[in-house]
């Protein structure tokens, strides 16, 4: 049974006065009781064990919220640090990390652990940790220390740190690990520049940015945005390669690719809809903005802000997870935490609801949303059916999945070149695809996905070639002599003798 939910939803819209018609304030109540409706049945349909959690540092009494997302009820207060701040969630959804700022240490929260005695543990780090990162492949995680301006590499494997980079700039702030470990990227906020630290040596490379406040890495590793407090701007930056011409190769290219307005002092940023768009809160207007990714990075499109989401509270912190339905908004001085209902376009009233908690003046900075996601499928199998359409199965591994995503590509593309064409719902192990090309090979790929990410891929890729073209075409058999018989004609594999006359002209 689903817990018991209090929903305070605000429009941005005029209150109901006196002076207020009674069609129209009914109209009002309605339009938030279907929005409420459709909140409650989405949530209703969600799994019946909860995988996917806000943790929510609080300054107040130094404690860290663990609040699930299904229902968005608070399950557990747990003790940290002195001023906890930074947030990050390992990538299997076990370990979470709190950059506690006063004691210059981070705690570790076990969630798997069954003693209490062991569910926490304690990392010394540099002067006055800001934020946290972990890379995706859960070796190490970085912490940015702005009072002494380094940077702490830890040894997630024994938690123990084991290099502390100099040469970041001055008040080291934000930090993001791009999807394929590589790179580092370190935001300094008061040298107005952004560090890249090559992972294998953790080498600082080039420095580029102004005013940079919070960094994210796209999804697909080319490019990262920078939020620039100072100027009310987020920077596209693309990665290019390395500098051949640099002998110690200590330098590579990046390509400014645009400078796109946001709102007024934005504070921090996170990628909602499944990195489709980017969220960015502003604390200087209690305005969030957003924009869709892919105009961004395209050097052709024009970006346009997609819509201004109005605040009632200023914003210090906002994360979501990867395949969430809200986006979550931490306001300190007020207490509170808004989850923001997610929409891919528009601005209708739906974009302007939100869900209002009360939390001991949280305080939140990175990517505070995470948990486990789904056991990835396994055995998948293709068969080609006809000459348009192949058949995919698969068995399904995990008890948590929303669905599955499937990929394709053909036998001439890249790896890198896989492209969704497709999905099913939870508990479904099958995808048939049609319209393709006959004799024609297609490689596939299925991983499955939950709110909190997305599972490896299938254990193995595998391939089916479409059939031969079943239509046959009997052209006239030229000029000549009157001619009668039998010819074969290849018809869905099979061999039939088709009469044929011809005459002379």
């Amino acid at each position: 049974m689903m817990p018991a939910l209090t929903l305070n939803l605000l429009t941005n819209g005029p209150q109901p006065d006196s002076d207020t018609s009674v069609k129209e304030r009914s109209m009002r109540v309605f339009t938030r009781t279907l929005i409420s409706t459709v909140l409650l049945a989405a949530l209703a349909a969600a799994p019946a064990l909860a995988n996917t959690f806000a943790y929510i540092p609080n300054l107040a009494d130094n404690s860290l919220s663990v609040m699930r997302t299904y229902d968005h009820v608070v399950v557990e207060s747990v003790a940290v640090g002195n001023n906890p701040m930074g947030v990050a969630v390992g990538p299997n959804g076990r370990y979470v990390y709190v950059a506690n700022a006063d004691d210059n240490t981070i705690t570790v929260y076990d969630t798997e652990a069954l003693i209490q005695e062991d569910r926490l543990r304690t990392i010394t780090v540099g002067k006055n940790p800001q934020s946290i990162a972990v890379r995706p492949d859960g070796l190490y995680a970085y912490v940015a220390n702005r009072g002494d301006n380094t940077v702490s590499v830890i040894t997630l494997s024994s938690f123990k740190v084991t290099a502390t980079l100099t040469n970041v700039g001055i008040e080291p702030f934000g930090l993001a690990v791009d999807p394929y470990n590589k790179y580092v990227y370190v935001t300094s906020y008061a040298s107005n520049q952004v560090v890249i630290i090559r992972t294998s040596d953790h080498t600082p490379l080039n420095y580029v940015g102004n005013n940079p406040r919070t960094v994210l890495a796209h999804q697909e590793g080319d490019y990262f945005f920078v939020l620039n407090y100072g100027s009310d701007s987020l920077t596209v930056i693309k990665i290019q390669e390395e500098d051949p011409d640099d002998d110690d190769n200590n330098n590579f290219i990046t390509n400014h690719i645009r400078t796109v307005p946001v709102g007024s002092q934005p504070w921090d940023m996170t990628f909602a809809n499944n990195g489709t768009q980017i969220y960015v809160a502003n604390s200087g207007d209690n305005t969030v903005t957003v924009y869709n990714t892919e105009d961004l990075i395209n050097d052709d499109a024009e970006p346009a802000i997609v819509k201004t989401i109005t605040l009632d509270y200023t914003p210090s912190g906002i994360s979501s997870a990867l395949n969430g339905n809200f986006v979550y908004a931490v306001h300190t001085d007020d207490n509170l935490v808004s989850a923001i209902a997610v929409y891919p376009d528009g601005d209708g009233v739906e974009d302007r609801v939100y869900l209002l908690y009360n939390l001991g003046t949280p305080q939140a900075f990175g990517d505070f949303i995470g948990g486990v996601p789904p056991e990835a499928p396994s055995d998948l199998e293709a068969d080609s059916k006809s000459d348009s359409h192949i058949q995919l199965t698969w068995d399904d591994n995990s008890y948590s999945e929303l669905g599955f995503k499937i990929e394709r590509r053909k036998s001439s593309d890249s790896d890198s070149e896989y492209a969704q064409v497709g999905s099913v719902t939870a508990n479904v192990t099958e995808f048939d695809d049609y319209g393709l090309n006959d004799s024609t090979t297609y490689y596939y790929r299925v991983r499955a996905y939950n709110e909190a990410g997305n599972s490896a891929y299938s254990y193995n890729s595998v391939s089916a070639t479409t059939k031969e073209d079943s239509m046959c075409f009997i052209s006239a058999l030229g000029s000549g002599a009157s001619t009668s018989g039998l010819i074969p004609v290849a018809i869905l594999g099979a061999i039939a003798l088709i009469p044929v006359m011809r005459r002379n002209r």
